[in-house]
């Protein structure tokens, strides 16, 4: 063992485990690999067991004290009830204290020396050695890009909501005129009743002539006759671009086909997509110390409103520069940006995947997100992952305990980060998204909801330059009806969405990806990957899918199941929801339907569902095959003057 030389290695600098892998090699023996510092050791499983404890930056004193005050509770877990409440009620005592009462002073040594020889060995890494790294790729890289233009346009996709898209558009239209910003605004329309369509012209006509601005339209009779012209033009697919720019007949809800047009008008540019429900309304949420977090996933928070005039009192109207926020980070090179703010970089959730990314100079900004303020825009389960949140927005959504329940199963909330936060996961919020499309940016799925989760993924996973950023900055969404939470005591069973199983599949794929190849090369070989499986023999593919399914739902029990072991002193309350969700999941590990996504539209038994389902998987597939060629045919139409939109 390697005694630690000074105080200031247990209290001051911060360590984590960083990009290591395990083997087992015998009886109570494990091999560990670092790849970031090609270190290889075999420890015994406790001395492993230390190290992937050490899963965020910390220091080496904070490291042991909460290792052996989950280690604690570890022990009289088993025990009868009245010493866990004794257990229950102590452990709240020394949280609310900060005391070390449990800490046995032989224990905490014997941890700190186990620490400090595993810093020695590189596989716990410093904050300090990380930034070092950082700062010195980002010195040898160049912006070979210059200054990122500014964004030349706002699409608003709407559907049968005239109100609401006159509402979002003067909000929009005033606030760039406030700042002196020149942007045209493109509708793209996704109305089927010739009323709706109307509506929408004879609105927009009089925001272009009130405001002097310039307002782009299309709809889907544009869309038809831009997809055939495109196809014609480059010799692609027919079907395969109407699935991309229309959608299917199966399915009412195409605003992912919708914000593909949107993708191919506005090729080449910087721009903003915003939904039709949201108000150009928005609060900072800042920290009092500005820095700028570089994480593997994005940094959020949550605030809870029990109803739409609490969140209307939150609402600062105070006029701010939206596109101007947005452009602090879209079109960035990631290097250029870190050289001009090297001094204020936080990098506390950053992983070895994002360390990793960062080697090619040309990495960049391709999407930017504000938070939301309002409607969560969940769909009816998404709120139960409320029960996974950590740190203040934990502690918001416990306490107190009368608030708990109406906290957890609220639909109104803020939901966003505190601080500029560059991130390279796979999470996307289309509520309100900046997007650079200087350089070929992935479609959408085309049909029913979430369809901003699979761009999120196919970014994360085919464009390893791009990454994504969330800005401080809460907007105001107010759809006219809201969709409904289920409570966790009415679920029973668990089915996922056709995006989710999507999503699933692509991360699936991801972890057989290869070394090398362009994005394009990437996209078309995930597109074939899909294709493969959506050409499965029926009872094949449900056995596929079901595998997936099961894998990721296992993924989320284990979670939880961690999350449990990880609190000291949560509540009961929290416990028995944990214990509710967990339940629920296992039930759904049994079900035959599981394969079966509940928001497939068609009225049919499993089978017939599956089979449509088989057939999206397929088609988005070939979308992805030939999306390069037509981002590609769209630029050379762009240059003959040839859009989607027409000018009003």
């Amino acid at each position: 063992m390697h005694p630690i030389k000074q105080k200031s290695d247990l209290h001051g600098v911060k360590y984590k485990y960083f990009n290591i892998t395990t083997t087992q090699v015998g009886k109570g023996q494990i091999l560990v690999h670092s790849g970031y510092t090609n270190n290889s050791t075999v420890y015994p499983n406790s001395v492993v067991k230390l190290l992937l404890f050490c899963h965020e930056f910390d220091t080496l004193d904070s490291h042991a004290k909460k290792y052996l005050m989950i280690e604690s509770k570890k022990y009289f877990q088993n025990k009868n009830i009245i010493l866990k409440k004794l257990l229950k009620l102590f452990l709240e005592y020394v949280r609310r204290k900060d005391s070390n009462l449990l800490l046995i002073t032989s224990q905490y040594e014997s941890t700190t020396r186990v620490l400090s020889t595993l810093v020695h060995d590189g596989f716990l890494v410093s904050n300090v050695s990380i930034m070092n790294k950082i700062n010195m790729m980002s010195r040898q890289a160049t912006d070979r890009e210059g200054e990122p233009s500014q964004i030349k346009s706002i699409g608003i996709p709407t559907c049968d909501r005239p109100e609401n898209l006159s509402r979002c558009l003067a909000s929009y239209v005033e606030n760039a005129k406030i700042f002196n910003r020149n942007v045209s605004c493109i509708i793209a329309d996704d109305s089927a009743d010739k009323k709706y369509i109307k509506r929408n012209l004879k609105n927009l006509y009089e925001i272009k002539d009130k405001y002097g601005v310039d307002i782009y339209y299309f709809n889907k009779n544009r869309r038809k006759k831009y997809a055939d012209l495109l196809a014609n033009s480059a010799g692609l697919p027919l079907p395969i671009i109407h699935f991309g720019l229309l959608g299917d007949n199966e399915s009412a809800f195409t605003v992912g086909a919708n914000r593909n047009a949107l993708l191919l008008q506005t090729v080449g540019e910087l721009s903003v997509q915003v939904d039709d429900d949201t108000i150009c309304q928005f609060v900072p949420k800042l920290r009092k110390k500005q820095t700028t977090a570089l994480s593997s996933e994005m940094e959020y928070e949550f605030w809870f409103y029990k109803n739409r005039d609490r969140v209307s009192n939150s609402m600062v109207k105070a006029p701010d520069d939206f596109l101007a926020r947005h452009e602090e980070l879209l079109g960035q090179n990631v290097h250029t940006y870190l050289q001009q703010n090297g001094m204020d970089i936080n990098i506390e959730h950053m992983n070895s995947d994002f360390l990793d990314s960062l080697k090619p100079p040309e990495s960049r900004i391709a999407r930017t997100h504000f938070g939301l303020l309002g409607d969560s825009g969940m769909n009816r389960y998404s709120h139960l992952d409320r029960l996974l949140l950590k740190g203040e927005s934990f502690h918001r959504l416990i306490n107190p305990a009368k608030d708990y329940f109406w906290k957890r199963d609220t639909r109104f909330i803020g939901f966003g980060s505190t601080r500029m936060n560059i991130f390279k996961g796979p999470f996307c919020m289309s509520t309100n998204i900046g997007l650079d499309h200087r350089f070929m940016l992935p479609p959408f799925m085309p049909i029913n909801r979430n369809g901003d989760g699979i761009f999120g993924v196919l970014l994360k996973t085919c464009f390893a330059d791009l990454y994504a950023g969330s800005l401080p900055f809460l907007l105001s969404h107010a759809p006219p009806k809201m969709r409904t939470h289920i409570k966790i005591m009415q679920i029973g069973v668990l089915r996922p969405r056709i995006s989710d199983i999507l999503r699933w599949l692509i991360l699936n794929f991801h972890l057989f990806w290869p070394d090398s190849g362009s994005d394009e090369e990437k996209i078309i070989l995930l597109g074939r990957y899909l294709k493969e499986v959506g050409t499965m023999e029926l009872a094949s593919f449900n056995e596929f899918i079901r595998q997936i399914v099961h894998k990721f739902l296992i993924q989320k029990i284990n979670r939880l199941r961690e999350l449990v072991g990880h609190s000291v002193s949560a509540p009961d309350y929290w416990l028995k929801d944990i214990a509710i969700y967990i339940k629920v999941l296992q039930n759904s590990l049994a079900q035959n339907s599981v394969v079966t996504p509940y928001d497939i539209a068609i009225n049919n038994n499993d089978d017939e569902k599956n089979i449509y389902f088989r057939s999206l998987i397929k088609k988005f597939g070939e979308l992805c095959i030939y999306w390069p060629q037509i981002v590609d045919a769209a630029v050379h139409l762009k240059e003959e003057g040839i859009e989607v939109a027409i000018k009003l």
